[in-house]
């Protein structure tokens, strides 16, 4: 493989992976933006999403993008009966309620899954996605093309939902005052319900893609909690675009300097540019977080 073949290859397998880090990025970006809720459990949903695409390949015998109709049902509901029924109530109790809740999920939810599926790194190897396409030297299996088109599309739709609805009106009148937003008839309580509905199928989207892409373990959680964090930070908290440039980034970063440098480099280069960007920009690359 030629340098120029390596580069582009390079380039084309870091917007794959930035994409699939954007899917991550805007549902935690969504629930801090509209709630002001800090989910340190995030990661662990997208590992529920891994563990559901592999349940779906391994026990159902179907292909692994049947796996999104369930994480969409399960993450959905989850999302909206914790936030309905739990953290809802938390947030007019004292301010670091909700992040207690969440730090003791972030717990909980490792250990179930090792119970249930035990500790063991697994990835989804189907034979179908497992194939290769070549376009001018440049390779790419048909699961990250897969995951690529999904992380687009999913990303398209919540952009319309947010600025093209009145589901998006509504949560820019919560998130600008929530007191006029009530007084108009919004119900808060059942929009913040949807809002963290959809930062979780969002989170278990990317599951399906980091499943069918890489290997990953039961206990992984924290590494893609932190990540998305620093994806959120990096583009401006509750900026739902900036989220989606710095996730970019940050997949185009670790691609190339894996390639070029070596792995170990790869999270210490990250925090070091939010570093910087932050002694730049408080508010994130583009200047427009809360």
């Amino acid at each position: 493989m030629t340098i120029d073949t390596l580069f582009i290859q390079t380039f084309v397998d870091g917007i794959i992976l930035g994409l699939i880090y954007a899917l991550a990025a805007v549902g935690l970006s969504l629930s801090f933006g509209v709630m002001h809720v800090i989910n340190v459990a995030h990661g662990e949903f997208i590992i529920l999403g891994a563990l559901l695409t592999y349940i779906v390949w391994t026990s159902l015998g179907l292909s692994p993008i049947y796996s999104i109709l369930l994480i969409t049902a399960v993450n959905g509901l989850i999302g909206f009966l914790l936030q309905y029924y739990v953290v809802n109530r938390l947030l007019t109790g004292p301010p670091l309620a909700s992040l207690v809740f969440f730090f003791g999920l972030a717990i909980a939810l490792p250990n179930i899954y090792i119970i249930l599926w035990g500790p063991f790194s697994r990835s989804v190897t189907d034979p179908l996605l497992s194939r290769s396409i070549s376009i001018y030297f440049i390779n790419i299996s048909l699961a990250k093309i897969v995951s690529s088109i999904l992380s687009i599309l999913s990303l398209s739709i919540v952009l319309y939902l947010l600025y093209k609805t009145r589901f998006g009106i509504g949560i820019r009148a919560a998130v600008q005052n929530r007191d006029a937003a009530m007084i108009l008839g919004i119900n808060i309580y059942r929009l913040y319900a949807y809002v963290f509905s959809l930062s979780l199928i969002l989170a278990g989207v990317a599951g399906y893609a980091i499943a069918t892409t890489m290997a990953f373990t039961p206990v992984q959680g924290p590494i893609y909690t932190l990540l998305t964090f620093l994806i959120v930070v990096l583009g401006g908290m509750g900026y739902v675009i900036g989220s989606i440039v710095a996730a970019l980034l940050i997949g185009l970063a670790q691609t190339f300097i894996a390639t070029y440098l070596s792995s170990l480099y790869v999270y210490a280069f990250a925090f070091l540019l939010l570093y910087i960007i932050l002694l730049i920009s408080p508010k994130g690359i583009l200047r427009r977080g809360i």
